[in-house]
């Protein structure tokens, strides 16, 4: 049996490279933002392998983590998948993806906003890369909309791909 390729370009996707604990961030990310009550590697929801990233905040925050992937062709179209879950508490979670912070030139972001109960995939496709390089933003608040809530990320999958695909690490 043949197994299906894998084009998943997004660093350390299932968080599985970071210790779980509060302020502990997954290997290859960095934090943006404010310090909510708990943000950080978990291990208490995920879908593969066994952590994710938690940010938990009994206020409003607008905090979460990035990567920056390098190596795209300007032109080129990806997309974003991303399992994000959410509790009754969040107004607004962000899955975004960004040509113009963190030291790169570009002019383009797209956001997508995860409301509350959520526990699924969330896509952003069919993004037009106009640099090099893309930041993959993930957070809870965001956008002059701050929130509360509890929000878990998993399976983040970044393809050079006008759809999005299956997960694949």
């Amino acid at each position: 049996t043949l197994l299906p390729s894998c084009d998943n370009i997004a660093p350390n996707p299932s968080f599985e490279t970071g210790t779980p604990g509060n302020h502990n961030v997954p290997g290859s990310w960095a934090f943006y933002g404010g310090t909510p009550a708990y943000i950080g590697v978990a291990n208490d929801f995920f879908v593969d392998g066994t952590q994710s990233f938690k940010i938990q905040s009994s206020g409003n925050t607008d905090a979460g983590i990035y990567a920056q992937v390098t190596g795209l062709t300007p032109g080129q179209a990806i997309s974003l998948s991303v399992y994000a879950r959410t509790d009754a508490n969040v107004v607004n979670a962000n899955v975004v993806l960004d040509t113009t912070q963190h030291g790169l030139s570009g002019a383009k972001t797209q956001a997508l906003h995860v409301g509350a109960s959520n526990d699924s995939r969330v896509a952003i496709i069919n993004f037009i890369v106009d640099i090099s390089a893309v930041n993959i933003f993930i957070g809870l608040g965001s956008f002059g909309s701050n929130s509360g809530g509890t929000v878990w990320y998993d399976d983040v999958m970044l393809e050079q791909s006008a759809t999005a695909g299956a997960y694949c690490p």
